[in-house]
């Protein structure tokens, strides 16, 4: 399975993971195990936003909701927003449904292109810019 992570930006606050067609949730934990090890790595402090490209492939067989809620339960400290790039309907209603049904944090979000995933995050890291410490 080939599949790729690197930064977005020049200030590393947002990572650009693609996930190949046919992958799997073994592969889901091994990509997250490393995108873990560059956030802990990474010297600069603060949030960072993941971008998951799952446009090539599909949601692979076996629970969303349980490895939801998995992946929702180990979520890096430094993690801003996690915004799904989605190609298929399908795919798309099967990540709403399992946002409304399973109880996560509220960092999960949709973008059908990149464009819209980076005007996604933008327009949270402005809102929180505007809350008062």
């Amino acid at each position: 399975m080939t599949y790729d992570i690197h930064w977005h930006d020049a200030q590393q606050t947002m990572l650009y993971v693609t996930y190949p067609s046919g992958w799997s949730w073994d592969d889901f934990y091994k990509i997250e195990a490393q995108v873990k090890d560059l956030l802990s790595e990474n010297a600069t402090d603060g949030r960072v936003d993941i971008i998951a490209d799952i446009q090539a492939g599909f949601v692979p067989k076996g629970s969303i909701a349980n490895h939801a809620r998995s992946l929702d339960n180990e979520l890096h400290p430094r993690i801003g927003l996690v915004v799904i790039l989605y190609q298929s309907r399908i795919a798309k209603a099967l990540s709403e449904m399992t946002l409304r049904i399973v109880p996560l944090k509220n960092v999960y979000r949709l973008a059908n292109t990149l464009a819209e995933a980076e005007r996604v995050i933008h327009a949270d890291r402005t809102s929180e810019a505007d809350i008062p410490s």
